[in-house]
């Protein structure tokens, strides 16, 4: 298992429906925990130092954000997303 840090915006999809969004995300650290090492705390320390960074920062969903910390817990090592930009159907 990895914990994985990235810093995600929102981007602007279309003006389709009144106009949309998608999450983007770049990575910015990622850490393979051992199957010896207990995971929940490593994601508990992770998180904890990342809401700091986060403090006082406006939301994603925000027009004055330039982005905020998010820490996820995955199978894989991070990588940015989406891998490909969504359209509208």
């Amino acid at each position: 298992m990895y914990i994985n840090v990235y810093h995600v915006r929102m981007e602007y999809g279309g003006p389709e429906e009144g106009g949309w969004w998608y999450d983007t995300g770049r990575p910015v650290e990622s850490r393979r925990v051992a199957p010896s090492d207990n995971i929940e705390v490593v994601l508990a320390q992770t998180r904890e130092k990342y809401e700091a960074e986060n403090k006082g920062l406006p939301p994603k969903w925000s027009v004055n954000s330039t982005g905020v910390y998010e820490v996820r817990q995955e199978r894989q090592p991070a990588k940015p997303f989406p891998e490909v930009t969504p359209h509208y159907e």
